[in-house]
């Protein structure tokens, strides 16, 4: 027998019952229950997670398909997810809904799931999208076996926040919705490849985890962490603030 519990695991971060969170998950959490066959192991994960929040809570989970990026249409209930297992498995789930972004969608269970299904679908990062709606709503942005650079997040406070290394770019594409097809263009705050761009969240986690932003935690031998949309958004606002490329491994490598 395993002594993993994820739902005290979620209590010890501060985590409450009744809180909206975005997961971001590593499907190799689920492997600590022994106990169970290997195949129902992630499953079984899932499963304890929702029940921990019924009825109260609401959970978000990307299920990015970058869609209009590869020139693809996006299908809402039939395209993959593009970012791991967990999400792929989180989006099978029967009571589970999928927002309609052609790039960044999202799968959504919960009390206020709904709330997060009318996100603009022209824009990937600004006003009226998703990313904006978490932190109109002070989301708890949790990272489940992986570190901070999975929070995507932190795109949304680039754009808001104008950084030089990254540049807009549209993207045509389909959005197809049990049988019903609509063209939309999506404006994408793309990195620029000239530079060292790729997120590295290492000077965030320092400096939230000092203002008690950040709580660390474990999930059996996982790491767990949580931050609100809000701590995250002042903690990279007053970084960016010292040095533009804070977020990236061109500032944290220095």
């Amino acid at each position: 027998m395993t002594d993993f519990d994820i739902q005290k695991s979620l209590s010890d971060v501060g985590i409450q019952k009744n809180d909206i969170v975005m997961i971001h998950g590593d499907a190799g959490v689920a492997a600590q229950y022994r106990e169970i066959p290997v195949d129902s192991r992630l499953d079984h994960l899932i499963d304890e997670i929702k029940e921990y929040f019924s009825p109260a809570g609401t959970i978000l989970v990307p299920a990015f398909s970058y869609s209009s990026t590869k020139n693809e249409d996006y299908n809402i209930h039939e395209t993959p997810s593009s970012v791991g297992l967990f999400s792929e498995r989180f989006r099978h789930g029967s009571d589970v809904k999928r927002s309609s972004h052609p790039i960044f969608s999202v799968c959504i269970w919960g009390r206020f799931g709904d709330h997060f299904l009318g996100g603009s679908n022209h824009d990937c990062f600004g006003p009226g999208t998703f990313f904006d709606l978490l932190f109109q709503r002070n989301v708890k942005l949790v990272t489940l076996g992986c570190d901070l650079s999975r929070l995507t997040f932190v795109h949304y406070v680039e754009q808001r926040k104008q950084v030089s290394y990254r540049f807009f770019k549209t993207f045509s594409g389909k959005i197809v919705d049990d049988g019903e097809e609509m063209d939309v263009n999506t404006n994408y705050y793309v990195r620029d490849t000239a530079l060292k761009t790729g997120c590295n969240l290492a000077l965030l986690a320092q400096a939230a985890a000092k203002n008690k932003l950040l709580r660390s935690g474990s999930a059996g031998r996982f790491p767990l962490q949580v931050i609100s949309t809000s701590g995250f958004f002042t903690t990279a606002t007053d970084l960016l603030a010292v040095d533009e490329y804070s977020l990236i491994d061109e500032g944290c490598a220095k």
